[in-house]
């Protein structure tokens, strides 16, 4: 008994480690697609993930100085990406959901709006580190949208924010899959 009991241990241990090399691995690839810009012209809505982050802002402007949608979906966010936005977007432009505070709140809370809309198209605007979850559990949770994801690459030297940033999603990525049942990897 006590055999097996120590082999089940270590071939629990080996698949933990394995998980984890592959949840690292996950992260090292890009998402794949680019935005509906490129690809078919135009979508109804861009929605950007909260967490203040400049890069997010500017793209979010370009994006929308491109033509790519007529809309932005703030999520997430207390206020301070909704001000860096309405310097440079019409305010009518801006739809704004502040009660969410993890992804799949962002993905849950802005669902109604985009129904609203009557959104098929949606761009997701986030970091590249976040990209390939945030485009997970937006499919997981609205199936019938076409979610793509623009993000900034990932840089070739990443800084230490990044690198901590980086090993948090991999932990967000097993929260997800336990606490959600959606599989991201």
């Amino acid at each position: 008994m006590r055999r097996w009991i120590k082999g089940s241990r270590r071939m629990l241990l080996a698949a933990l480690v394995a998980l984890g090399l592959l949840s690292y691995a996950v992260l090292l690839r890009d998402v794949p697609g680019p935005p509906p810009s490129e690809e078919n012209g135009r979508a109804d809505a861009i929605v950007v993930l909260g967490g203040m982050a400049p890069e997010r802002v500017e793209m979010t402007a370009q994006l929308y100085a491109q033509g790519v949608a007529p809309v932005v979906v703030v999520s997430g966010d207390h206020g301070e990406m909704v001000a860096a936005l309405t310097g440079r977007l019409p305010a009518a432009a801006i739809r704004h959901e502040n009660a969410a505070t993890s992804t799949y709140e962002n993905a849950r809370f802005t669902e109604p709006i985009l129904r609203q809309m009557g959104a098929r198209e949606v761009v997701i605007v986030t970091s590249w580190y976040h990209a390939r979850r945030a485009l997970c559990i937006f499919q997981h949770c609205m199936p019938d949208i076409h979610f793509s994801v623009a993000y900034l690459p990932k840089p070739a030297v990443l800084s230490e924010r990044d690198r901590q940033m980086a090993r948090r999603e991999r932990l967000a990525i097993w929260h997800t899959t336990l606490m959600h049942g959606i599989w991201c990897l």
